[in-house]
């Protein structure tokens, strides 16, 4: 019994071992997933940092393209005052022109000569002043292309300020990843460590128990061979004993005749008889034997009890090595249960977030259909966070389907819905749309720009777009033009455009 409960301890051993490698090769797997998440920050750390080059380069040819605004209006308002000078002297001269040509229509008769002079100052001062229009309007035009400049220029800086906020961010984040992965290293260390010394111990262990399995089968051996020998031995004694007693049996009968005997010759003859005249040659050899026999059974009784001994021995040698098992096994209990919490939390997380998205998702698709009803269905609900998710909605009017068996405006709808669940779930700081509106109607436009204002309050909003109405409710819109074979960026910020108009 003993024996099989050793060999029922090994195999969990080896069992718990198993599971113990199992345990780690997981947590080297997370390990990887995190270092991957690091290299994904640290490249877009680098992107955010190549932006903010781009920009700041933008803004230096931006200033020297105001510079050179500002040195033109300068020029051009030299330009005005020196056209205002001649402006004045023309009509100092104009003035003494009439005053001339009165004078002259009553004392020279040539007056025609002078009214031509006169026509042709007047000509000169049109022309003065159409070119001071022109000056002016170039003056205004200008000036709106510095007023233009200077805002891109502030709102570059602004977005500059945010990217820089955006890499202290990741940069915090990094450090935080860093200081998860140097405690994560050290974690695995100690595992690996502790690993190490598993294998080692386990391998002690495998090597003991094949030991002890020899031993053991060897002790059956020696315990069977001894069995036979006692058993043939106790049949012996057997034998002896009753020998022995028969032995005694007849001594004591014999004795009696002697000490008869000895009491006649005593009251007869008047003879004092001793026992040891009587003792016969078969007396004398039955008592020899009987020693022997006693002999032999002393020597016998030993052999048992040596086998018991050495069992014992490697019995208490097992507890030895069952006890420091149990050390490994409370350490492995532990890290499975540290393992166990983090999969229960990361479970539950999402087990809460996949509900609120599910019930919102269907809010918003019967928004945007107008009716029906969809759902979001987790195939595997004992293992949720790897299984696959089936999403089935029914628009109104139609049968329950797979939502890869809608048409492409349905599908299109169907995954604006469940975007848009995910985002009031767990608003994000941008939202970039790439042409989702494309495949839409003009009343699910609508639809769709009713939920786009809604997201709008939480979140800022890039989108790509061909759809004026889409255009419509944005606030600023930058869009590429080619100019004389080069290509433009212009924007337009439509709330401060409307604001103005008004």
């Amino acid at each position: 019994k003993q024996i099989k409960e050793l060999e029922k301890s090994v195999e969990k051993k080896e069992n718990e071992r198993v599971l113990l490698e199992g345990a780690i090769k997981d947590l080297t797997k997370k390990q990887e997933n995190l270092l991957n998440k690091i290299n994904e920050e640290d490249k877009k750390a680098v992107k955010l940092s190549e932006e903010i080059t781009e920009i700041e380069e933008e803004i230096r040819i931006e200033n020297g393209k105001m510079s050179l605004i500002d040195t033109e209006i300068e020029d051009i308002r030299e330009e005005i005052a020196e056209y205002s000078i001649n402006i004045d002297d023309i009509k100092l001269k104009i003035n003494e022109l009439e005053n001339a040509l009165t004078v002259a229509r009553e004392e020279i008769p040539s007056i025609d000569t002078y009214e031509e002079d006169l026509r042709e100052m007047r000509l000169k001062l049109d022309t003065l002043n159409k070119r001071i229009q022109e000056k002016l309007l170039e003056k205004v035009r200008k000036e709106n292309e510095l007023t233009n400049g200077k805002r891109l220029a502030k709102e570059t800086e602004e977005k500059i300020s945010f990217k820089k906020e955006r890499i202290a961010e990741i940069e915090e984040r990094l450090k935080e990843f860093a200081v998860k992965i140097e405690e994560k290293k050290q974690s695995i260390d100690e595992l690996e460590k502790k690993e190490g010394e598993l294998r080692e111990s386990i391998k002690k262990l495998r090597e003991e128990d094949r030991q002890y399995r020899e031993d053991i089968v060897k002790f059956r051996e020696e315990i069977n061979a001894k069995q036979k020998d006692i058993a043939v031995i106790k049949e012996e004694l057997e034998v002896i004993r009753k020998e022995i007693e028969e032995q005694k049996i007849r001594r004591e009968s014999v004795s009696v005749k002697i000490d008869e005997i000895a009491i006649q010759l005593r009251n007869k003859y008047g003879i004092d008889a001793d026992k040891s005249d009587f003792e016969t040659e078969e007396n004398i050899l039955d008592s020899e034997e009987i020693e022997k026999l006693k002999n032999r059974l002393v020597k016998m009784e030993p052999i048992n009890l040596l086998a018991l001994k050495e069992y014992n021995e490697v019995r208490e040698r097992l507890d030895f090595l069952i006890k420091q098992k149990e050390d490994l096994v409370e350490s492995e209990k532990s890290l499975l249960k540290t393992i166990e919490i983090a999969d229960k939390r990361a479970k539950e997380d999402f087990e809460k977030n996949f509900n609120i998205i599910k019930r919102k998702f269907n809010e918003i698709f019967v928004e945007l259909f107008g009716g029906g009803k969809s759902n979001i269905v987790i195939e595997d609900e004992q293992n949720p966070i790897e299984s696959k998710i089936t999403i089935y909605a029914q628009p109104p009017g139609k049968r329950v389907k797979n939502i890869t068996m809608l048409s492409t405006g349905e599908q299109t709808l169907a995954a604006i819905a469940l975007l848009f669940a995910i985002y009031e779930t767990k608003p994000s700081p941008f939202c970039f749309m790439d042409e989702i509106d494309a495949p839409l109607d003009d009343a699910n436009v609508e639809r769709f720009l009713t939920l786009l204002k809604r997201l709008k309050s939480k979140s800022q909003i890039l989108m790509i777009t061909h759809n004026r109405r889409t255009m419509e409710i944005c606030e600023y819109i930058y869009g590429v033009t080619m100019e004389e074979g080069i290509s433009k960026v212009i924007s337009i910020n439509l709330q401060k455009e409307v604001e103005e108009w008004v």
